[in-house]
């Protein structure tokens, strides 16, 4: 019996790795998030995967993205409940492009979370505004055909406009605040991404600052990564009425602390990865890209 012990003692415990939940982008399936799956249980042996099967393809991909979020956070509560033992520990959550931005506005919805680290993948975090990203989904979106990017928010942020997701994305920001009687603006017509943003409650913040760890990301480039526009969007830029891109930091969001993200910053909680020429698919079809910056964050 004592050799037995001195041998097992010997015995490097076996590395138990948290299990990961997963959601794919506007227009894709959870099938999207194979090649993290298939890297993940070969670095990670052992780890479980879970890509939501939810609002696949189009035009389910296209639902307001406050019913997807709930969706999301409905998911991950029935799976936990399902297998208490194996999410005792917590979990990690990865999610791509729209995905990114519904899993962010689920963790900051659920009171309940046991999320250790959220790693956004080209998540469109600060909305999206742009003619190729545009041109790239008018023709999915009968509403739009009609109209230029210019004239976008003239539908976008109606109630008929906000029952879309690409809607409930769109910050332009030349009608930011500036709302008329006979006008629409961001501010006022887009009844989801400002409560994520500026009107985060003093809840949405808590749970938020729950996580520990947040990863945001991003290739950089032409504007249009593929998928979003502005790429900076990802790590929370955002364009001014001139054009220009307005980092992080200079958001009001951040300068406020509204939903937390500047103290995950200076608690040193926010990793921004931006790397150079990484398109939009890489984040999930190029394995050295996910590899090398998704991978390390899933232990």
């Amino acid at each position: 019996m004592a050799l037995l012990l001195r041998v097992l003692c010997l015995v490097p415990p076996v590395r138990a790795y948290l299990p990961v939940f997963m959601m794919h982008g506007i227009g894709s399936g959870s099938g999207e998030m194979d090649t993290i799956r298939e890297l993940a249980e070969a670095a990670h042996p052992g780890t479980v995967l879970t890509s939501f099967k939810l609002y696949e393809d189009l035009p389910d991909g296209l639902t307001n993205l406050n019913d997807q979020a709930a969706a999301v956070a409905g998911a991950v509560r029935a799976a936990v409940a399902a297998n208490a033992t194996l999410y005792a520990e917590g979990y990690h959550v990865v999610c791509k492009s729209q995905g990114g931005l519904i899993c962010r506005a689920a963790l900051m919805l659920m009171d309940d979370h046991a999320a250790r680290t959220f790693v956004s993948l080209a998540g469109p975090q600060a909305g999206v505004f742009g003619p190729d990203f545009f041109k790239d989904v008018v023709h999915d979106v009968p509403l739009l055909e009609n109209v230029t990017a210019q004239e976008a928010y003239h539908v976008a942020y109606t109630w008929a406009g906000q029952k879309l997701s690409v809607a409930n994305m769109w910050r332009d920001p030349n009608h930011l605040d500036d709302c008329g009687l006979f006008d629409h603006c961001f501010d006022e017509g887009n009844v989801f991404l400002p409560n994520f943003l500026g009107k985060a409650t003093a809840a949405m913040k808590a749970n938020f600052l729950r996580l520990e760890k947040v990863v945001l990301c991003v290739g950089s480039g032409p504007a249009y990564d593929g998928g979003i526009e502005p790429w900076q969007s990802a790590v929370f830029g955002a364009a001014d009425a001139s054009g220009a891109i307005a980092p992080m930091e200079d958001q009001d969001f951040y300068a406020t602390d509204a939903f937390g993200l500047r103290t995950l910053a200076e608690s040193g909680r926010l990793n921004v990865t931006v790397v150079p020429n990484a398109s939009h698919g890489s984040w999930t079809g190029d394995r050295a890209t996910i590899a090398a910056y998704v991978l390390p964050h899933l232990t």
